[in-house]
């Protein structure tokens, strides 16, 4: 099981920062920073958040406990929606601090991931898992039918568009993580 210590700990060591150099971003003793880690005091929420800005993760990151391990169960996904969407963004990789993410979106009749093409750095592949998507990949648009798949570039704006008759789903999977 994950402390609240281990996480910040783990993510800091992931990404190459000493407690030093947190200790100065985050105005935070280095002393209290290693307390934390060792779970020896309770920051508080605005110690917290000061943290996660410098570690550019989500709050949650920090204070979510249970296993981090490549098993992610359906009942344990990180689920986002965009503001004013319906959209569903599931995570089924454990955190954004892979090499890669695998992202399902789930999109109702007529939806769309992005009111304008969105790019990215990275590689994209999705996968159409069901229904009709029109994608829109500069100034190109394809069409994925169910069981169809598609590799781009993710500098290049692109956006998904459900032009079937129900909901529909596509998987896709990123490389960096761009969530």
């Amino acid at each position: 099981m994950n402390s609240l210590g281990n996480n910040i700990r783990r993510i800091r060591k992931e990404k190459n920062i000493s407690i030093r150099e947190l200790s100065e971003k985050t105005k935070l003793s280095s002393s209290f920073i290693s307390q934390v880690e060792r779970d020896l005091v309770s920051p508080s929420i605005a110690s917290l958040k000061e943290i996660a800005r410098v570690l550019d993760v989500p709050l949650f990151f920090l204070i979510e406990s249970g296993n981090l391990g490549v098993v992610v169960k359906k009942s344990e996904r990180r689920k986002f929606t965009m503001p004013g969407s319906k959209v569903v963004f599931e995570l089924l990789t454990p955190d954004l601090n892979r090499k890669m993410e695998m992202v399902l979106i789930t999109l109702g009749k007529g939806e769309q991931t992005f009111n304008k093409p969105y790019g990215h750095e990275g590689d994209e592949v999705v996968f159409c898992m069901k229904g009709t998507f029109e994608v829109s990949l500069g100034v190109e648009t394809y069409i994925l039918e169910e069981g169809d798949s598609m590799y781009f570039n993710c500098n290049i704006p692109h956006k998904f568009k459900n032009i079937g008759d129900g909901q529909g789903v596509i998987l896709s999977c990123t490389t960096p993580p761009s969530f």
